[in-house]
């Protein structure tokens, strides 16, 4: 039996304490990395977002805060599977009735009418999944974003590993999943085109190593 390979679900003490490792692995500086990467992300009154694998709910209530403060009202839809996750979502929304979880994989199609969202995002998620996957992923995002919507990919950015620096080879292949680095080696802007998806803008980070890739839906 062929190994799965696809990370669908995040288990274990990885969901329990998924916030505390990010934090950990990055040094502390994932904090300051994810508040400025979301401040991209374009927020207006009455609009629909919606987060594909948005584990603890983390990047919404930052978005949540921002909203606040701007004075929008915003609703949010975040979507991944687990009961860990689910828990801690919820936990950390409670209160909100402008935030929603909905218990889904991502790969599947959603109940929603074509063109529902005003924009969909999606942190550390597609590269865990075989290209087949990411494109099932990413043709849901087609079907929910409507036209002149934006689509916000944070993930690890377009290189070539065998050409990194030492500590980048290790990264990828002693620490992250063995898809990362057969992420990081597909043309993203290319992949999008196929769902309908133009390039908008990238923010770089972290040496060129991770990517805010935006993209507008034609």
């Amino acid at each position: 039996m062929a190994k799965q390979l696809s990370k669908v679900e995040v288990k274990g003490l990885e969901a329990r304490f998924y916030d505390f490792f990010m934090d950990t692995l990055t040094l502390g500086k994932y904090k300051k990395f994810i508040n400025d990467a979301l401040s991209h992300i374009e927020l207006k009154d009455g609009y629909k977002i919606i987060d594909f694998g948005s584990g603890t709910g983390r990047n919404i209530m930052i978005l949540q805060k921002r909203a606040e403060k701007e004075g929008v009202n915003v609703e949010f839809y975040g979507a991944d599977i687990g009961k860990v996750m689910s828990e801690k979502f919820k936990k950390k929304t409670s209160g909100y009735e402008n935030i929603h979880f909905i218990n889904h994989d991502i790969r599947k199609p959603f109940d929603f009418e074509t063109g529902s969202f005003d924009a969909g995002m999606i942190s550390f998620a597609l590269h865990g999944f075989v290209q087949e996957e990411r494109n099932k992923i990413l043709s849901n995002f087609s079907h929910l974003i409507k036209k002149g919507g934006r689509l916000y990919i944070i993930d690890y950015n377009e290189l070539d590993v065998n050409k990194s620096p030492w500590y980048v080879k290790f990264f990828y292949r002693k620490l992250e999943c063995p898809l990362a680095e057969d992420f990081s080696s597909k043309n993203l802007e290319e992949i999008l085109s196929g769902h309908g998806f133009k390039k908008y803008e990238y923010k770089i980070y972290f040496r060129n190593i991770i990517r805010l890739a935006i993209f507008e839906r034609v």
